[in-house]
């Protein structure tokens, strides 16, 4: 699954797509005095979608730090495959069965 920050960033920069294709040509109308309704109305659809894609660009970055920024551990990890399928961990200490079938001291 996605995390949320990568999918606010798509849309981001699907919108400041839209918006580069959309805003120019009703800019150089509303700039040069000569727009009519219809070139008014693209030109603030293209304001509008220059402002969301800025601001899903803000918060996806937010996230996307704040994600980066949290420590990882067993706790709070997403596994890449289930926990069953990994390959057991050859440099974690054995456990208190281990050790006494190994023959080493208990401790007693």
């Amino acid at each position: 699954m996605k995390k949320k920050w990568t999918i606010l960033l798509v849309l981001s920069g699907l919108a400041f797509a839209a918006c580069v294709l959309i805003l120019p040509r009703p800019l150089a109308a509303v700039a040069g005095g000569e727009a009519d309704a219809g070139t008014t109305v693209l030109f603030v659809l293209g304001l509008v979608l220059l402002a969301d894609s800025l601001g899903l660009l803000a918060v996806g970055l937010r996230l996307r730090s704040r994600d980066l920024n949290t420590p990882r551990s067993y706790g709070n990890r997403e596994p890449l495959s289930a926990d069953d399928d990994r390959k057991p961990n050859l440099y974690e200490p054995p456990t208190a069965l281990n050790q006494t079938q190994m023959g080493h001291h208990t401790g007693q």
